[in-house]
């Protein structure tokens, strides 16, 4: 779906790997590093979430080019309040 939308024009691709994994998973970075670099070299890539240790170890791997932090509990099943 991240090709078909940068095909049609989309400026980036945005991720929240949460650590269940219920939306992103984590195996699923290299693969949209990989399609920006490879096919559109210009779109950025957007990785969102809650400033864990963990969280900014896959921020480290992957360097994209906007991080976004998101002041959620990992528990919450939706960000829908800030800090």
């Amino acid at each position: 779906l991240g090709r078909i939308a940068l095909a049609a024009g989309a400026h980036g691709l945005t991720v929240h790997p949460r650590p269940d994994e219920r939306h992103t998973r984590h195996s699923d970075l290299p693969e949209i590093r990989s399609l920006i670099d490879d096919e559109f070299p210009r779109a950025e890539f957007n990785i969102e979430g809650y400033p864990t240790e963990d969280f900014l170890l896959l921020v480290e791997k992957h360097q994209p080019e906007q991080v976004t932090l998101v002041p959620d509990d990992p528990a919450q099943a939706t960000s829908d309040h800030g800090w």
